[in-house]
């Protein structure tokens, strides 16, 4: 006599579960369509303060160029000629930004700042993308993303001609594909981060860490058995422990991959 009333509850969860899961692909449609009407609307802002950049260099003695920019695109003529970028005095960066600035001079000088442009706006889609995997929701995760593709200090930073932008995402590509655990792609980025500028590099012990099998704690599983059955003691537990975490395969991918990288380019560009 009641079976009917069970299937008639069952069915009415079946149907609330669809609404649910319907109005959550609504809202992640939603919040993706905001992010990319935030995307094109914070481009069109840099270009414009890239417009109004062109016009106060030209009119007003306070230049609004980086003055690196200057630099970075003297390096850039130095290299079509065949040369070093390091014959220009005060450049001290990779030859890689030279070359990647090249058609600063074979088009117009406003390249590098569409280019830096993009890459800023690709690193508040990062954020983004960062967010949500790990766990926050699509609105939230949006909200963040808006501090960074609304914020007028990397809108001022990017239309200047400042290169950081490009390092932001190198870093930014690197976290998120540690999230998604393509361990050689993050290798990779992480090499071309610490390339472009060292300073990087301080994240490579927490990269190494993250990218390894994160269950594993000291003195307990497999690890802590063999150091019992050998009667190490607590110190040699600890070193035990952590040997066998360094060896595991995905940090020694990590290791490999980054290593390998990082020498082959500076090899590169050093017998370039």
């Amino acid at each position: 006599a009641h079976s009917p009333d069970r299937g008639g509850s069952g069915g009415w969860n079946l149907m609330l579960t669809g609404r649910e899961l319907n109005m959550a692909d609504v809202e992640e449609r939603e919040a993706i369509g905001n992010v990319l009407i935030a995307l094109v609307l914070s481009f069109l802002l840099r270009v414009i303060l890239i417009i109004f950049g062109q016009y106060q260099d030209k009119y007003v003695h306070l230049k609004y160029t980086d003055i690196d920019y200057n630099v970075f695109t003297d390096a850039a003529s130095h290299v079509l000629k065949g040369s070093s970028p390091y014959l220009r005095p005060t450049y001290r960066y990779t030859p890689l930004l030279a070359w990647i600035l090249t058609p600063n001079i074979l088009f117009h000088n406003v390249f590098g700042k569409i280019l830096f442009v993009i890459f800023d706006v690709i690193a508040g889609y990062l954020i983004y993308k960062i967010l949500y995997c790990k766990g926050l929701g699509w609105r939230t995760a949006m909200y963040y993303s808006f501090s960074w593709l609304l914020n007028p200090l990397p809108m001022v930073v990017s239309s200047r001609g400042n290169a950081e932008p490009v390092l932001v995402v190198l870093i930014l590509m690197t976290i998120y594909c540690a999230e998604k655990k393509h361990i050689s792609c993050a290798a990779f980025f992480f090499a071309l981060a610490v390339h472009f500028k060292i300073y990087p590099i301080i994240y490579g012990l927490p990269l190494f860490l993250f990218v390894g099998d994160k269950t594993i704690a000291p003195c307990q599983g497999t690890a802590a058995n063999q150091c019992k059955a050998k009667g190490h003691s607590s110190s040699g537990k600890r070193i035990m422990v952590a040997f066998l975490y360094v060896i595991k395969g995905e940090c020694l991918k990590f290791t490999f991959v980054c290593a390998s990288t990082f020498i082959a380019i500076n090899l590169l560009f050093y017998y370039k």
